[in-house]
């Protein structure tokens, strides 16, 4: 197996375009030790490479840049792929290694000799993938395992199926092992039902007894939803309840009656990630608000999105894939700007969203807070024996209580009218709000729920525990 790399900046830039992960590989220690053992066998070589950081191995940068790459070579050749080749410029490296030929075409006409950099670059076509039915049957077989009712982890599996399907991978099974380990420690209570705190013919206060997020806010949501067609605006709070999931499916239950829902939720006085504008230690949540609209186009319309810079899942997610995050995300534990997504795990801190204009993302953060936490009683600030407590606050609209037209048609009339705007240089079209979930969802449906190799190894150690199989994973295209 050959793995190259260089000190030069041209070769480094080669990299950086080709690589989706960063120049790093967030290993197990086992692994790592294995593939370490073969450098010093002599059985893989490589160069010094430079810039490369290293994010928390205790190995040279050069070893980490080359894991990396062995690591998806090997993952090439298990799934019987050809290594990517990139040839760096060759006039001014002076540091290239002579070895035998990799198995493609142009190292054969090379007979032997060759300077290339081995790329990991990692696509959908690349991870195995999963059919939406038998990934649902899988997450559902695991929460019934670890004591989940079989309608609680039917819920779940949905919903979190239901991210994968539309692209949202940060909030999708990457998400299972955390909550059958929550659910171990007792942070979640699979079997709680909600109870119901205060009501009215328009409002609804619920606790939900440490349940399911999307077990307990789906209940919610039907019940203001039944208050709507009653009464034609409907609002709710909730409490004490767990991760919530992807914000947009509860507002898309309202729109599927025809109405407008709205949701925004808080993590309570759990530990804080994001810092308001200006400042350099955590305070806020992510606080996440979703809006989504009713209309007859063949996809939702509707925003789903943190105050924050990003989404905490998507850092997750981020790390699971060892892939750079953009400048404006994060800032480390000196406050700079950085793109390692693990410096969040060692003091760093999440910022609001806006970037220079981040006042903006801070004030809509405030507001979230306020109407999510502070409303429904779970306060601000930090307890730390306080766990996952996603705070909400949902509204439900008739549009029929406001408009003298017909608002769907309206709704999908904008839509067409924006969507006919001349695209901008680099892009090929205007989509609308929700469009892009639309289009991953329905090509996911036909080729599989892709899941990197970070996720996979991780539901396979959990699904062990409980003497299950992993899911059959789809054929390429």
């Amino acid at each position: 197996m050959l793995i190259f790399t260089a000190d030069n900046e041209a070769a480094y830039a080669i990299a950086r375009e080709h690589l989706v992960m960063p120049l790093t590989c967030d290993i197990g220690r086992q692994e790592r030790d294995d593939v370490l053992e073969r450098f010093r066998r002599g059985d893989i070589r490589t160069l010094v490479s430079a810039r490369v950081l290293n994010e928390g191995l205790d190995v040279p940068d050069a070893d980490i840049l080359a894991i990396g790459a062995v690591l998806f070579a090997q993952r090439q050749r298990r799934a019987g792929l050809s290594l990517s080749e990139v040839l760096p410029p060759a006039s001014n490296s002076g540091l290239w290694d002579t070895m035998p030929a990799v198995p493609s075409e142009r190292s054969r006409r090379r007979r032997g000799r060759i300077r290339v950099l081995t790329c990991c670059s990692i696509a959908e076509d690349d991870m195995p993938s999963v059919g939406a039915e038998d990934l649902t049957a899988f997450v559902i077989a695991l929460y019934e395992a670890a004591g989940t009712p079989p309608d609680h982890a039917q819920i779940v599996a949905t919903h979190q199926v239901g991210a994968n399907l539309v692209g949202h991978d940060s909030h999708g099974v990457v998400l299972l092992p955390t909550y059958i380990d929550r659910i171990g420690r007792g942070h979640i209570v699979p079997v709680a039902r909600p109870e119901i705190l205060n009501e009215s013919p328009t409002t609804l206060a619920v606790n939900g007894r440490w349940g399911f997020g999307p077990v307990i806010s789906e209940w919610t949501m039907e019940r203001l939803v039944a208050k709507a067609r009653e009464t034609r605006i409907a609002a709710g709070t909730i409490r004490e309840q767990s991760h919530v999931g992807r914000l947009a499916d509860y507002p898309l239950m309202a729109t599927r009656a025809g109405f407008i829902g709205l949701m925004m939720a808080d993590s309570g006085q759990s530990a804080k990630a994001v810092a308001p504008f200006g400042g350099r230690e955590a305070r806020l949540g992510t606080n996440p608000l979703c809006i989504a609209f009713p209309s007859d186009l063949p996809g939702p319309v509707f925003i789903d999105m943190a105050t924050s810079a990003v989404a905490a899942g998507k850092l997750n997610l981020a790390r699971a894939q060892a892939k750079a995050i953009p400048l404006g995300w994060l800032l480390d534990k000196d406050g700079k700007p950085t793109t390692n997504p693990n410096a969040q795990l060692e003091g760093g801190v999440m910022l609001p969203l806006g970037g220079p204009e981040g006042h903006k993302g801070y004030g809509l953060s405030f507001a979230v807070e306020t109407l999510a936490a502070v409303l429904p009683g779970l306060g601000f600030g930090v307890d730390p024996k306080g766990r996952h407590n996603d705070g909400t606050f949902m509204l439900v609209v008739d549009p029929r209580a406001f408009s003298p037209t017909d608002f769907k048609a309206q709704v999908e009339a904008f839509v067409r009218y924006l969507k006919a705007t001349p695209p901008a240089e680099g892009f090929d079209e205007v989509l609308y709000p929700g469009e892009i979930e639309y289009r991953t969802e329905q090509r996911r449906r036909r080729t599989g729920i892709p899941i990197e190799d970070t996720t996979w190894r991780r539901l396979g150690e959990t699904a062990a525990r409980y003497g299950i199989f992993l899911p059959r994973t789809m054929p390429p295209e």
